[in-house]
C-alpha cells in the first residue's frame, strides 16, 4: 500500500475512462488528474459552511437546551407526536 506522501497510481473501468476522457473532452481540463482532483475535492465538506451552521444553529441550541432541559423532547414522545400528526392527516386526506 502506497505511504500517504507518495502519489498513487489506480486503474479505472472502462466506463469510468470513458466518462474521464468526456470531461476532458467537453469541459477543458488539462488531463485525467485534474478530472480525478477536482471529483475528489467534492467530497471534501466546505469547512466555512459547517463551522457557520455549527455556531448558528448547533451552538445556541445546545446552550438553550442546557438553561433549559425541559425543552428536550424524548424519542418515545417525538414517535408518538409524528404517529398523531400523520393519523390526523391521513383523517383529513379521507374526509376529502
Amino acid at each position: 500500500m502506497p505511504q500517504l506522501d507518495e502519489p498513487l497510481t489506480i486503474t479505472l473501468s472502462l466506463e469510468d475512462s470513458r466518462l474521464v476522457r468526456e470531461r476532458i473532452a467537453e469541459n477543458g481540463y488539462r488531463d485525467a488528474e485534474d478530472v480525478i482532483h477536482d471529483a475528489l475535492s467534492a467530497f471534501e465538506p466546505d469547512e466555512s459552511e459547517i463551522e457557520q451552521w455549527l455556531r448558528k444553529e448547533v451552538i445556541p441550541t445546545c446552550e438553550e437546551l442546557d438553561r433549559d432541559p425541559t425543552q428536550v423532547v424524548t424519542l418515545e414522545e417525538l414517535d408518538r407526536h409524528i404517529a398523531e400528526l400523520h393519523a390526523k392527516t391521513v383523517a383529513e386526506h379521507n374526509a376529502r
